[in-house]
């Protein structure tokens, strides 16, 4: 069955982003587990996950040129601008594929400046990620270092309840 690109994002972001497990995400969505592992290993949906709602509407709405598939556009477009290709190369290329160059190299752009946004949020996820991971291990440290000192302050105590004792009994054999 296949599903909209959109639904596939979604669920990959709830896999790698808001850390739900592939079983939790499938069920969610109603599709198949199956289905979610193969999203979650595409690197193109890993990529897009880490995008905002907004910017993935706008790299499902970009259309490749000349009816291509998306893959095939852009793997293209990598070929075409490669700088072991001559010119007359890529355009007997995109000819091929019934496309302009100028056609391909704007899609292109369009799909490669929303990967590096979500690059770039993948990379603030992943800094507030290590951030939030150093500060709970500096609390776990605070707390067990509250630990022992309560441990110390009980044994203090329990010393000073003997020594109390003690005196007790001191005062009352002095009594007598």
């Amino acid at each position: 069955m296949e599903y909209p690109l959109e639904l596939q994002i979604s669920v990959v972001r709830d896999v790698l982003v808001e850390d739900i497990t592939i079983s939790e995400a499938a069920a969610k969505n109603e599709v198949t587990e199956a289905s979610v592992r193969q999203w979650v290993q595409d690197k193109d949906l890993s990529v897009y996950a880490y995008l905002e709602p907004d910017e993935v509407r706008t790299l499902v709405q970009l259309t490749p040129p000349g009816g291509l598939n998306p893959s095939t556009a852009f793997s293209v477009y990598t070929l075409a601008i490669s700088p072991k290709i001559s010119s007359a190369d890529a355009s007997e290329l995109c000819q091929q594929f019934g496309v302009t160059l100028d056609d391909l190299v704007a899609y292109g752009k369009n799909i490669e400046q929303i990967r590096t946004i979500a690059l770039r949020n993948k990379e603030q996820k992943a800094a507030a990620l290590r951030k939030r991971a150093a500060e709970l291990e500096r609390l776990n440290q605070e707390a067990a270092e509250l630990k022992a000192q309560l441990s110390e302050a009980k044994a203090l105590a329990a010393e000073k309840e003997e020594m109390i004792n003690f005196l007790k009994k001191l005062r009352a054999a002095m009594k007598v």
